[in-house]
């Protein structure tokens, strides 16, 4: 079997709009106060706002690849766009100041710079979960 993993995550944040954050795949990302709830009714409303976009709506992935690394990615959530510059697994575990800033700079002078048939848009729609489980 052939398995894609996406180098993006959506999680929840309490203090973002629709409670989506789109971050880059990594294995200790989300430790922070910002991403917990206390369980309580209240709090089971905002997560069930989250929920409905794996189990209702889905999204669309657009991996933007340079000599087979993705670069850049665009994730299609709710008729909005959360773009991520990649960050390298030295810039996410330990990073300096100037990473991110210096990747959009590198991103952007790729783009300048180097032609589009040397470039790849990979997409992939992710189906809600709904309709992948009716299909089954």
């Amino acid at each position: 079997m052939n398995f894609t993993v996406s180098n993006a995550k959506v999680v929840f944040n309490k203090q973002m709009e629709n409670y989506l954050e789109v971050i880059q795949h990594t294995y200790s990302g989300e430790n922070n106060e910002k991403y917990e709830l206390a369980f309580d009714i209240e709090n089971t409303k905002l997560l069930d706002c989250f929920l409905k976009t794996p189990i209702e709506i889905g999204w669309v992935e657009q991996s933007y690849m340079y000599k087979d690394s993705c670069y850049k990615m665009i994730l299609k959530i709710l008729e909005k766009n959360h773009n991520l510059i990649m960050l390298d697994v030295g810039q996410q575990d330990l990073p300096f100041p100037g990473d991110k800033i210096s990747n959009r700079i590198d991103t952007y002078i790729l783009e300048l710079t180097t032609s589009k048939k040397h470039r790849e848009i990979q997409i992939e729609t992710i189906l809600p979960i709904q309709t992948s489980h009716s299909r089954l």
